[in-house]
This record gives C-alpha cells, sequence and structure tokens, in this order.
C-alpha cells in the first residue's frame, strides 16, 4: 500500500497510542544527537486516525524531535483504512532491520502479529516473511514473556537472565521473589546451568527450612558478599555458589571438603588421577594413568603401589572406616 510523505504536527500524532509499539529502548541520546547533527533521515510511519496519527514506527525518533523543540516533521503517511497486517509488518520490519530484536521485542511483535490475523497458520507464516523464526513451542513462550512482571522483561532485554529461568520464575506467581531472584542473577551474570543450579539450591532450602525464597538472599552473609565493593563479580559469585551448595547439600558438601582434603594428603604424582563417581553416589573409583613411555608407565605403577598402601586412601574411600585408624 502506497504512503504519502506529509509535513505532520507533532501536536497531532497521538505518541500515547502503542499499540504498534516493539522497540524496548527508552533513552533517546543517540537518536537525538544523530538528528540534531545530520536531520531526520528515515521519516517515521504514521497511521491516519480521524484528524490525528497513531505511530506506526520511529516512536523513539519522534521523541526526540520533540526533545529538540520541532513542531512539524516529515512523516510516511498511511491512510486510515490502511490493511492492519501492512501495518504490523511495517513496524516489525522497521524495527528488526535496526538490530536483532530481544526476546520481550520478539514477544510484541509475535503478539502485534497475532492481534491482525487470528489464524494461527498464517500469524506464523507472516512472523517468518519478517524473519521470525516462531514455531508453537516458542510461541507459548513469548505469550508468558509478555504476562512477565517489569524486573523479569528488563532482565530478558539485557539478556542476563536466561528464558528458561525466566519463565520458571514466572510460573513462581511470586513477583516478589522473582524480581530478587532476577536481580541476584543479572548482578552474577551466570550461565543458563548456573542460573538452574542456584534457583534449584534455593527452592531446596527455602522448602526445607520453611523459607521465602527472597528470605535467603536477602539474609548475611549472601547479602554481605553482594554488597561487598571490594569483591569483583567472579569472587561473588563463587562465595555464593559454594555457600548455597553447602546449605543445600551440607553432607555431600562436607564430603566433598574430605575428599579434596584427602587428595592433596595423597601427594599423587603427575600423570595420575583418581576420579570418584558422579555425585559421591556408588563407590566405584577410578585411576587414571597418563604416559608416554614403558618407564612412566612403571614409574606410575610404582607410585599407585604406594598410593594403595597409604592409610589416607583408605579413610579416604571408607571415612567410617578410617576414623577408627
Amino acid at each position: 500500500m502506497d504512503c504519502n510523505i506529509e509535513s505532520v504536527s507533532l501536536s497531532h500524532i497521538d505518541e500515547d497510542d502503542q499499540r504498534f509499539r516493539i522497540n524496548t529502548l527508552a533513552a533517546i541520546d543517540d537518536i537525538r544527537d544523530s538528528i540534531q547533527k545530520i536531520g531526520l533521515i528515515n521519516a517515521p510511519t504514521l497511521l491516519s486516525r480521524n484528524n490525528d496519527f497513531v505511530v506506526v514506527s520511529g516512536f523513539r525518533r519522534l521523541a526526540a524531535c520533540r526533545s529538540l523543540g520541532w513542531d512539524k516533521l516529515a512523516a510516511r503517511c498511511l491512510p486510515a483504512h490502511a490493511d492492519p497486517v501492512h501495518c504490523a509488518l511495517i513496524a516489525i520490519t522497521d524495527n528488526f532491520s535496526q538490530r536483532p530484536p530481544n526476546l520481550v521485542e520478539t514477544a510484541r511483535a509475535w503478539w502485534l502479529l497475532n492481534h491482525v490475523a487470528s489464524d494461527p497458520g498464517v500469524v506464523i507464516s507472516l512472523a517468518h516473511s519478517v524473519g521470525m523464526p516462531i514455531n508453537n513451542e516458542l510461541a507459548a513462550k513469548l505469550q508468558q514473556v509478555l504476562q512477565m512482571a517489569a524486573p523479569l522483561q528488563q532482565a530478558l532485554i539485557g539478556g542476563h537472565l536466561a528464558l528458561p529461568i525466566a519463565l520458571r520464575l514466572h510460573a513462581m506467581g511470586d513477583d516478589i521473589a522473582a524480581g530478587e531472584l532476577s536481580a541476584l542473577f543479572q548482578e552474577l551474570q551466570l550461565s543458563l546451568n548456573r542460573q538452574r543450579e542456584l534457583l534449584e539450591w534455593i527452592q531446596g532450602i527455602a522448602g526445607r527450612e520453611g523459607l521465602k525464597l527472597q528470605e535467603i538472599i536477602a539474609a548475611d552473609p549472601v547479602a554481605h558478599w553482594r554488597l561487598d565493593p571490594q569483591m569483583d563479580r567472579g569472587q561473588k559469585a563463587q562465595l555464593i555458589r559454594h555457600y548455597l551448595k553447602k546449605r543445600r547439600y551440607p553432607e555431600i558438601t562436607a564430603f566433598e571438603e574430605r575428599y579434596r582434603e584427602g587428595l592433596k594428603a595423597l601427594n599423587m604424582a603427575e600423570g595420575m588421577q583418581l576420579v570418584a563417581p558422579q555425585h559421591f553416589e556408588g563407590r566405584q573409583y577410578t585411576l587414571q594413568l597418563v604416559f608416554k613411555s614403558v618407564k612412566e608407565l612403571q614409574r606410575l605403577c610404582r607410585e599407585a603401589d604406594r598410593v594403595a598402601a597409604s592409610p589416607t586412601l583408605l579413610k579416604l574411600l571408607n571415612p567410617e572406616v578410617g576414623d577408627q585408624l
């Protein structure tokens, strides 16, 4: 559908109508500086409505022009009878052409397509036409993203919270706890697996001790470490992870610490490694020897005999027996 380039008074543009808004960026300093220096290169797209206009694309550009004191600007104006699907595709294409969308922007685009096209098959086809590889599973997740509290959406926008974790936090139905946990994950900037790990530990502690999730991370020593200006992010993450794991699994953690001390006491030669069963579940250990020659193998075999005869190894493998030695 054709559109006309018209000079439009900013007072006739209703920026409160956000139906086509996809961009999540609020700051306009960068675009305002650009417009001030070289002018408005890419005109906003507007939809005629009675005696005023609705913004289809260019919300930030319009805000920047207002901040510069402009009264009028050139805009691409669509007629009031313009196809809603066409308007939606313009909004999405204009936004996605500037930079890769974050998850919240993708969710907004998905909502917009659903709003203008009711048939799910048509919606998916339209999404693919503008470079959105959407399927039914992802669509269901995007629907939940739109329902998330602002702190979770902001964490997704910043890329500090993994989508699977955001979905789990949202599913808890506790916006306060979700917001506090989201803030912690943003501070520590953990990977998906680390976020999942911490969440499971905190939930386990809360369930066993009858606490709220946010109470665990708001109390010392976690709160103290989070606020300590002398520690970097990596140090904080290491301390908090160790503390929460020890609190969640005190017996396993204690065994791991005894095991590390035992390995240190054995003072095994280079090229030799004693591997415990995963999670220390089971009694089968593995002794690995790495060598390049027969001479090295013979040396490691003698070293293995020494280790096998050591009371330290007996205590390491059987703590209940070792305590009686």
